[in-house]
Order: C-alpha cells, then structure tokens, then sequence
C-alpha cells in the first residue's frame, strides 16, 4: 500500500504541476489512505475483543481459543495450546489491568495435557470507560524456562 502511495507522489512531483494541484493532490492521497481499513496489526492488537481464537502478542506459537466472547461478570473458558516441545512443570494465570492498576484477578487453570491448559476467568467490571486488561499466563517448562505470556483485551462502556 504505502510502496503504492510513494510510487502516485514521485509521480505528482516529477510533473510539473503548479502548488494548488499538487497541494490538491497529495490531499486527496492523504484522505484515501485515511479511508482504508486498519491494518493486521491494528486490529489484532486486541485480538479476543473480536476473535474466539487468538495468537499470544509476545509468544506467536501459543494459542488461546475462548468457549465464548468476553462479556463482564460471566465466567469464560478457555483452552490454550503450547507447542509441542513446551513441556509444562508449573504454571499460574491472572487478570491484571493494562491501563489502570485492578490488582491481580486469579484465573482457575487445569493442566489438560503436558503442553496444553484449559481455563476460566471472570472479568469484572470497572468505572473506567475503555478498561484494558490482560490476561497473563506465567509457566515454567520442564527445561527451567519460564515464560510469561499475554493476551489483552479492551472492555469498553
């Protein structure tokens, strides 16, 4: 996209164009980009808001696939899988506040298999119109790794 937008202002500037055309021009480019949808990345950012299955930010090879949306107050399960050479020897989960501090909320976690987890988690409800929060799975490996992986969220009024 923006290889393509380059490619339109090289364009405009090798012509000779007088300063309102140009200044027209690149305007309009700016108001088409503006009008695009939002990129991957964007819209992953807060992956459970709108996806029942979604790759950790920090740990692209571990998934969690929720039974059901986030919604306040309800308990939600999930499963998460590791990868396959992730052998599990402890683990702990918790719901933490990413933009304002909601102490730590415990996340019930059963080990399902030696590299997958499954869960529940209940999200509470805050006064902060755009609450954000994170779900945080801290696991140490049979190996003396220890990872701690997250998947935030947006719960807003």
């Amino acid at each position: 996209m923006f290889t393509h937008v380059l490619k339109l202002l090289k364009a405009l500037f090798m012509n000779h164009m007088n300063s309102i055309t140009r200044t027209f021009s690149i305007c309009s480019l700016f108001v088409i980009m503006a009008c695009q949808p939002e990129s991957a990345n964007m819209q992953s950012e807060y992956c459970l808001n709108n996806k029942l299955e979604c790759v950790a930010r920090d740990q692209p090879n571990v998934v969690i696939m929720l039974q059901q949306s986030i919604k306040l107050e309800q308990p939600i399960s999930f499963e998460i899988q590791f990868p396959e050479d992730w052998n599990l020897a402890e683990f702990d989960g918790r719901l933490v506040g990413a933009n304002m501090y909601m102490g730590r909320i415990p996340v019930t976690l059963i080990q399902s298999s030696s590299n997958n987890l499954s869960g529940e988690m209940i999200v509470v409800a805050c006064t902060h119109a755009n609450m954000v929060w994170k779900l945080e799975v801290e696991v140490l490996l049979d190996n003396g790794q220890r990872k701690v992986i997250h998947w935030p969220f947006a719960m807003n009024d």
